[in-house]
């Protein structure tokens, strides 16, 4: 019992702290504009955004960073690889994904890692759509971007 409630403290801490980073601004030295990022944020976004629409599983895993977490809005954090591999896999099993729209509002470069902050509608199933908001982190892997942070809640 103790222990479930220290690792839920631990990731209240840990949702608290992305929120605090993602709201000061960061300004390292040497890093590309974000007029330089911003492209590369929205080819990511997109390959991603039309693989779901088509339910290409295999091009969706092969953009995961082997540490990715997702972070959704019920529910613990889902951490690795293989696992959100398998979520994904479920997900569009389940979900026929109609239409998803996209507005990126905003990229920041931290280092090597672009963090995208946006908007998005999902509707699913030809019926149920969601309007959220989204926090991707794209880093570098084996000389690609590959997701290595999504986190999403309601716009509320």
């Amino acid at each position: 019992m103790a222990f479930g409630y220290a690792l839920f403290l631990k990731l209240k801490m840990m949702k608290k702290l992305l929120f605090l980073l993602l709201m000061i601004p960061i300004k390292l030295m040497g890093q590309v504009g974000e007029e330089d990022i911003h492209p590369i944020a929205q080819s990511l976004s997109e390959q991603y955004r039309v693989s779901v629409i088509k339910e290409d599983t295999s091009t969706l895993i092969a953009m995961l960073h082997p540490e990715v977490k997702f972070y959704p809005p019920v529910g613990p954090m889902l951490a690795g690889s293989e696992l959100i591999a398998q979520v994904i896999v479920s997900f569009l099993e389940k979900n026929d994904v109609n239409a998803w729209e996209i507005e990126i509002l905003k990229t920041e470069q931290m280092g090597d890692a672009i963090m995208e902050f946006g908007t998005f509608q999902i509707e699913e199933n030809a019926s149920s759509v969601s309007e959220r908001k989204y926090l991707n982190i794209w880093v570098p892997h084996q000389g690609e971007y590959k997701l290595f942070y999504r986190g999403w809640s309601p716009l509320e």
